[in-house]
């Protein structure tokens, strides 16, 4: 992979730990980005604790600091619409993949990674839910493969 980018504005340290879980298994290496995204709890106000917390989870997926982003919004950045509530980062969680070979996937979840449970070494949905995957393949890729 050479790039892994989730957002999710609810993550925490665990749900954190599952997905560089699900992404252990050497489909990464040094050159490969990620980027995590989420917002600081409106509550405690604990940006740079989170951050901290959540760069530690990913440094074991990518040790290489260029080539890791975490990034944690501050609660001040939610801006109010009468009756509904504007964020940075949607409601819904997305994981989005990018192959060296220019295939991406986007995968949209309604729950995060807390919704799985690890039970004798394995996953499992705790919550029913829905998950949509969307797979492209980047047209620069296609060109580049068709020159050849």
């Amino acid at each position: 992979m050479t790039k892994v980018v989730y957002r999710d504005r609810y993550l925490r340290t665990p749900g954190a730990e599952i997905l560089a879980d699900l992404l252990q298994g050497g489909f990464l290496d040094s050159q490969s980005q990620i980027i995590i995204s989420t917002v600081e709890d409106k509550d405690t106000r604990d940006a740079v604790a989170l951050k901290n917390q959540l760069t530690k989870v990913f440094t074991q997926l990518q040790p290489n600091k260029n080539n890791l982003k975490v990034e944690v919004k501050i609660c001040d950045r939610i801006y109010e619409i009468p009756h509904n509530r504007i964020y940075e980062i949607p409601h819904s969680r997305v994981l989005e993949i990018q192959r060296q070979d220019g295939q991406q996937y986007k995968v949209i979840f309604d729950m995060g990674m807390t919704s799985l449970a690890k039970e004798r070494g394995k996953y499992h949905v705790r919550y029913s839910s829905y998950v949509v995957v969307e797979k492209t393949v980047l047209e620069e890729m296609r060109s580049v493969a068709s020159l050849h």
